[in-house]
């Protein structure tokens, strides 16, 4: 055996040898590199002290106050402007998880093609005071999955399947989530009520509390298959033990995730067309028409407009 490596190596080293090239050279070099690459991103820790991009500097937890309310630490209230961010405001609130009476799922299609998308949810809660001097009008919180992004780090699917990003779950006022995909970036939006009664909305509360509490105390890697933006939020609205969102393809391919929940009949009448519905939930002229207005007013905007929809569902 060790003569017969050895002939091998000697033909390979042979000027004469037709397939010893420079160009073989360099791409056995480049191979060798990614490899090391991938297995140092392998053995990478996911940690909550690095340098973050500013948008994701705070990690959201919640303090529980009993009785079903909750003290909400770090909620982002960013102003978006075509520009960017303005006012970059982090506060605190109390919420009370019995006050929640619906879901709201949106889509954010972008890279020029609908399979590949951003997903989000929002919680409708019904306006008591929870603590916070509130109006008593009602109330958008939402959470969306996102890849917590180093300062100077730009995301990539591919990046994300190994190890480069950490994974966050990212509480924010209604008006900054849909501000922020519509006025700041150039991506369309689409937003549908879900169809779940109120204790399921108030049980997915509660689960994405707890995995909100729990990435802040064990740090976890954002991945483009297996933990994403949507495969995490189904995750986490099936934590109860139900498969109330069994698995599909949709996960991965997040643009059709919609598609899939009105198949389902959580969005949507189930024997409408879903182009129709779709077309009804589109909200890029409501959302920056009404980008100046205050959180609340904002919100009661967005339902105002598409209530003007013909046979919308929000």
């Amino acid at each position: 055996m060790p003569v017969i490596w050895a002939n091998r190596i000697n033909r390979w080293y042979n000027p004469m040898n037709p397939y010893r090239s420079p160009l073989l050279v360099i791409l056995a070099i480049v191979v060798v590199a990614v490899l090391i690459a991938i297995l140092q991103l392998n053995l990478r820790e996911a940690r909550a002290d690095r340098n973050w991009e500013p948008e994701f500097a705070n990690l959201t937890t919640f303090q529980d106050l009993g009785g079903g309310r909750w003290r909400l630490n770090n909620l982002r209230h960013w102003t978006w402007t075509e520009s960017g961010p303005e006012d970059k405001i982090w506060g605190g609130r109390i919420i009370d998880e019995n006050a929640v009476t619906a879901l709201w799922y949106y889509v954010q299609p972008f890279g020029g093609w609908d399979g590949i998308a951003h997903t989000f949810l929002v919680f409708e809660l019904d306006g008591r005071d929870g603590g916070n001097g509130g109006d008593g009008a009602a109330d958008y919180i939402g959470v969306s999955v996102e890849a917590r992004r180093e300062t100077g780090e730009v995301y990539t699917a591919l990046a994300g399947l190994f190890r480069t990003y950490e994974l966050t779950y990212l509480w924010a006022s209604e008006k900054d989530l849909l501000t922020r995909r519509t006025v700041y970036l150039p991506d369309q939006l689409y937003g549908y009520r879900l169809n779940v009664p109120a204790q399921t909305a108030r049980a997915a509360l509660r689960h994405f509390i707890d995995r909100t509490n729990d990435l802040a105390a064990r740090p976890r890697f954002y991945n483009t298959l297996f933990s994403n933006c949507t495969n995490e939020l189904a995750d986490t609205v099936n934590g109860g033990g139900e498969d109330i969102i069994p698995y599909h393809y949709s996960f991965v391919l997040t643009g059709f995730a919609d598609r899939y929940l009105h198949r389902l009949g959580y969005l949507g009448e189930k024997d409408r067309d879903f182009a129709a519905i779709r077309s009804a939930g589109h909200l890029n002229a409501i959302v920056r028409a009404n980008a100046g207005a205050g959180e609340k007013t904002f919100s009661q905007a967005i339902r105002a407009g598409q209530q003007g929809a013909a046979g919308s569902d929000l």
